[in-house]
């Protein structure tokens, strides 16, 4: 044990470090429960009957929007494997472990490459490991809309996925080497990208632009990476723009909500600003500015100037934001949908974090040096105090929810709810609030459009009828 303690090099000068590891521990813990109960909704349900009743590949290729090609074959293949509705959730939480070891795994994997890239210096693993855990929890927390992005499992294949290959990809990217395995991996990872979200891989073609110019004179070496990157991100979008699929999205969606032509961006942030959330990742950001410093004082010190990294990052952020919002606005006439922020997110998470840190690692000030143990120590207490508590809570709100569900789906299948002139079934109790995980309650059979849950949750448990909510005030979403 002694040994094993040693080789973490945890001493008594740096037990921030310990916290560090527990404030990331709690986080895993807190990913793991939480994802248990999450549980098909809206267009989970439609995605599902479709695989059910088409098979797998003909569900995607049938498709009639735009196809994410890979973001839709993932979801596609856990319904495969689900043999009824009613045992889905249980591979949807072997999904979402999957996903968050790969989240985790990239995260590792970029982190690695890029300080070497940066510092010139390699890092202990288990630093490399603390940093990428404290990104994924600042990410959660700064993501806009995260009860979508992050729980709602159609929109997680769409919009977390573009991530996780973005992060692989750029650790190749980053990567010293330059063989065929290093650059048919870096390839794959972006290629796939453009079978995710479409405004991601457009603010990814726009990043890898900047960094095609940066790097024209300077590395031929990343030039001609970034210029393979820009191809293989490109690849599939460039199908789709070729099919009549983003059309129909378009006209469906002009048809549906028109066009909101005075909604401007902090129209619609306002309505998913935070402080909470803000103030944490804020948090997280002074403690990583502690950390560089306190790697600084045992003696990894980075060489890169500061100035030239805000640069950089700022530039790297306003390219995302073209690339971000520019596609919504074409398809939607807005902003889109919250979700659809992710790149922007992202973008924002990642350069206000390396920029945190690299601050702390660079700073002159003696006194924050010398402080910076015990500044980390104490912020981390903070930041696992919260979230403790926001796990305690919504262990509790979302294990209601999901055991309602249940027992509704039960209810449901057994002809505990009887079926109404051989097509409706009414259900009489709402369901409890559902945190932050996802969930849309059915509609009222009079409402003027029916949701997508009410239209497919009959068809998916065998029913040939349509099922509303009746006697309660029913918004479509918890």
């Amino acid at each position: 044990m002694r040994d094993f303690y040693n080789k973490l090099s945890f001493s008594k000068h740096n037990y921030s470090l310990i916290l560090l590891g527990i404030l990331a521990l709690l986080f895993v813990i807190f990913l793991i429960f939480i994802s248990e109960n999450i549980r098909a909704t809206s267009d989970d349900l439609w995605f599902y009957n479709e695989v059910k009743n088409k098979g797998w590949i003909n569900a995607l290729i049938s498709f009639e929007f735009n196809p994410r090609w890979f973001s839709y074959g993932i979801f596609n293949t856990i319904v495969y494997f689900s043999p009824d509705f009613e045992r889905f959730h249980h591979y949807l939480y072997i999904y979402y472990l999957l996903t968050f070891t790969l989240l985790y795994w990239a995260s590792f994997r970029f982190f690695k490459n890029y300080i070497f890239i940066v510092t010139e210096i390699y890092l202990k693993t288990i630093h490399i490991l603390l940093i990428a855990s404290i990104f994924i929890i600042s990410l959660y927390f700064i993501t806009t809309n995260a009860i979508e992005v992050w729980f709602w499992p159609i929109a997680s294949v769409v919009y977390l996925y573009p991530i996780i290959l973005f992060l692989f990809g750029l650790a190749e990217l980053a990567s010293q080497k330059n063989n065929k395995t290093t650059l048919i991996t870096m390839f794959v990872c972006f290629f796939l990208i453009g079978g995710t979200a479409e405004n991601f891989a457009f603010a990814a073609f726009l990043f890898f632009t900047l960094v095609a110019s940066f790097s024209f004179y300077k590395n031929p070496k990343y030039f001609r990476k970034s210029v393979l990157s820009m191809i293989a991100v490109s690849l599939l979008p460039a199908i789709n723009i070729l099919g009549s699929g983003i059309k129909r999205r378009m006209d469906f969606e002009t048809t549906m909500m028109g066009r909101i032509a005075d909604n401007i961006f902090l129209d619609s942030i306002a309505v998913y600003f935070n402080v909470n959330r803000i103030g944490f990742f804020v948090l997280i950001l002074v403690l990583m500015f502690f950390l560089g410093a306190l790697l600084a004082k045992q003696g990894y010190i980075f060489k890169r100037g500061l100035n030239k990294i805000v640069i950089l990052k700022t530039l790297a952020i306003i390219v995302i934001a073209i690339g971000t919002f520019l596609p919504l606005y074409i398809v939607f006439g807005n902003l889109g949908p919250s979700r659809a922020w992710i790149p922007l997110s992202f973008g924002i998470c990642l350069s206000m974090f390396v920029v945190s840190f690299y601050a702390g690692n660079t700073t002159r000030i003696n006194f924050l040096k010398k402080i910076s143990n015990l500044m980390a120590s104490i912020i981390s207490i903070l930041c696992s105090l919260v979230i403790i508590h926001f796990f305690i809570s919504q262990k509790k709100t979302t294990d209601e929810y999901s055991k309602a569900y249940d027992s509704r789906l039960e209810k449901i299948k057994t002809g505990v709810y009887p079926i109404v002139n051989q097509k409706y079934i009414f259900i009489p109790d709402k369901l409890p609030d559902s945190g932050i995980i996802s969930s849309q309650e059915l509609s009222k059979k009079d409402d003027i459009v029916i949701n997508l849950t009410s239209h497919y949750l009959g068809k998916v448990l065998g029913k040939d009828a349509a099922i509303f909510i009746e006697n309660c005030d029913s918004d479509n979403n918890n």
